[in-house]
């Protein structure tokens, strides 16, 4: 059975003040953000990440009902949307031991410990905040690639936080966005039961370039946290998403990545 959560961990949600983030719509009130909060709060208790472990399909019961209340759903279509989801979602279940910072990298992609993670990003979380979490449990060199380590025993955390089709790092935005600390843990604790399925896309030589990505993304995931510096999130200049892609499509260093037959989510 998972612990009670505290409240500083889950409290109410709130819209970003970050420059260009979603907006939340009329029609939000007290009842429908008590409704979001209870919602919450009841998801981290009961709920596995997965609702079928074979397939690993995702839970998404938080997004939606999150996305609603932003929108400006009633109390009555948020608890109604939730309940469905209910009725598929797999139980939270004990994991078959403890993880703690000796034994982190052991367990690393099996679903049977996603408990256990959670329990432990619960405290990290508590601790060190959100962003410093996220920095050193995903982005950090340490998280990803350590010295003398064969290359199928590294943790490779960003690897894992892409996997699922980003299903980790829609949790743990979705947790910066609405401020809720307990939405991050969730998050850390997704990325550290799904699989390192792209590791030719992210190989260690990205930590040893002159302007490492990893930092640089760190650099701008502070912004994204409601302790953020609203004015510095505007970015200097707007990049469109077909550039982006045009340059990934012309880059060399991904000409050798072999096309998968198949893919994992």
């Amino acid at each position: 059975m998972a612990p009670t959560v505290s409240q500083d961990l889950f409290p109410a949600p709130t819209a970003s003040r970050v420059s260009g983030a979603p907006r939340t719509w009329p029609g939000i009130t007290p009842q429908s953000t008590d409704t979001i909060q209870r919602i919450i709060k009841d998801s981290h208790e009961k709920w596995h990440v997965f609702f079928m472990r074979d397939y690993r399909p995702h839970n998404h019961s938080v997004h939606y009902a999150l996305a609603l209340w932003a929108l400006g759903a009633d109390d009555e279509i948020i608890n109604a949307a939730y309940n469905l989801d209910c009725e598929y979602l797999l139980p939270r279940f004990n994991s078959p031991g403890k993880i703690t910072a000796t034994n982190f990298n052991e367990h690393l992609g099996d679903d049977e410990y996603y408990g256990a993670y959670l329990d432990y990003f619960t405290e990290v979380v508590k601790k060190q905040g959100t962003i410093e979490a996220v920095e050193e449990y995903v982005f950090s060199q340490q998280a990803n690639f350590i010295a003398g380590r064969k290359d199928d025993e590294q943790p490779e955390m960003l690897n894992r936080f892409m996997d699922g089709i980003m299903h980790s790092m829609i949790h743990i935005g979705n947790g910066l966005e609405f401020g809720v600390p307990g939405l991050v843990a969730e998050g850390l604790a997704w990325t550290a039961v799904h699989l390192k399925s792209a590791s030719g896309v992210i190989p260690a030589s990205l930590w040893k370039s002159a302007l490492p990505a990893p930092v640089f993304l760190t650099s701008r995931l502070r912004n994204l946290s409601h302790g953020g510096n609203e004015a510095s999130a505007v970015p200097q200049a707007n990049t469109h998403a077909f550039t982006i892609l045009a340059r990934i499509l012309k880059d060399s260093r991904f000409d050798d990545i072999p096309a998968a037959d198949d893919y994992t989510i």
